[in-house]
């Protein structure tokens, strides 16, 4: 796992100014693995390395803990109904 995986939670809350030197850092990283020159766009480098870009990285992990949020949800929502339907004689569940 990467530093930008591992702390982006972190990202979350810096500056853009700051996030801009983050991105620059990732960029130049290709840079330097890949041996390319300033010419290069930054989204083929990250193609050849199968790295998603920054921003890319942010907006999974933004969607990986909204879905854990609404899985967590619906979690809460299951237990009540089972929880509620045990403490009942007669649930909505029995037949007439």
């Amino acid at each position: 796992m990467s530093v930008f995986d591992y702390c982006c939670p972190l990202w979350a809350n810096v500056s853009s100014s700051e996030l801009s030197k983050v991105k620059n850092i990732q960029k130049k990283s290709a840079k330097i693995i890949l041996k390319k020159t300033n010419g290069n766009s930054a989204v083929s480098l990250f193609n050849k390395l199968e790295w998603l870009s920054f921003d890319n990285i942010l907006n999974y992990h933004i969607g990986v803990m909204t879905y854990k949020i609404y899985l967590m949800d619906r979690l809460q929502n299951i237990c009540l109904i089972l929880y509620l339907c045990h403490k009942t004689p007669h649930t909505i569940l029995d037949l007439p």
